[in-house]
């Protein structure tokens, strides 16, 4: 009996072993910043002025990714993404305190490449994105009733999603390693988000 087993086990990991050059599993690592942020809409914090203001200026992000193929030059994409929001030094609250926040996305994507990536090739992506928003409005003071401060934090949602389109080079280093760079383009579905163009810079390592 163990002796079958063994020979099960061989046949089942075989595919795994023969293909440990082709590139099938990857890890990677980026750093990417928004060149622009094209709100669907500017907000005012302080009812008491009239001025609307774009509420983000921009973001800076960090990347880890997971690659799987799909076929020969196709593959899976699983990522998460960490965002700090760039808030507009204008927007601030009655008391002067301003807002900050981040957002966590995981990003379910596909990415085509041109050639196999073993060669320097460019590539193409798309996918959507999960995005979960923490900031600090629910303890900014937005507008006064009666002389009573009364806070009120409706800016962002906790929850929202993204449609994300990609365009971008992979130079490869060497037969496990290669380095990326990548515009993005991100379509949030948030008011005060909207519209993010990014470039993103990072590295991928082949693991299989």
């Amino acid at each position: 009996m163990k002796r079958f087993i063994l020979i099960f086990l061989i046949f089942a990991f075989l595919p795994i072993i023969t293909k440990s050059e082709q590139n099938d599993v990857g890890l990677s690592f980026k750093l990417n910043r928004s060149l622009s942020v094209l709100p669907f809409e500017e907000a005012r914090l302080n009812e008491d002025s009239d001025k609307e203001l774009k509420v983000v200026n921009g973001i800076f992000s960090i990347a880890a990714d997971l690659f799987y193929k799909s076929k020969r030059r196709a593959y899976f994409n699983l990522s998460m993404e960490y965002s700090s929001l760039l808030v507009n030094d204008d927007f601030y609250d009655l008391n002067g305190q301003s807002l900050n926040g981040y957002f966590v996305k995981i990003g379910f994507n596909g990415i085509s490449y041109m050639e196999t990536p073993e060669k320097f090739t460019p590539y193409l992506g798309y996918g959507l994105g999960v995005i979960f928003i923490n900031t600090n409005q629910d303890n900014l003071t937005t507008y006064k009733k009666d002389d009573y401060e009364t806070s009120k934090g409706d800016l962002f949602a906790e929850f929202t999603l993204s449609i994300d389109l990609k365009g971008g080079l992979l130079i490869p280093i060497n037969e496990k390693f290669a380095l990326t760079t990548d515009l993005d383009f991100g379509i949030y579905f948030s008011q005060y988000l909207g519209l993010i163009p990014k470039l993103q810079v990072g590295g991928i390592y082949w693991l299989d």
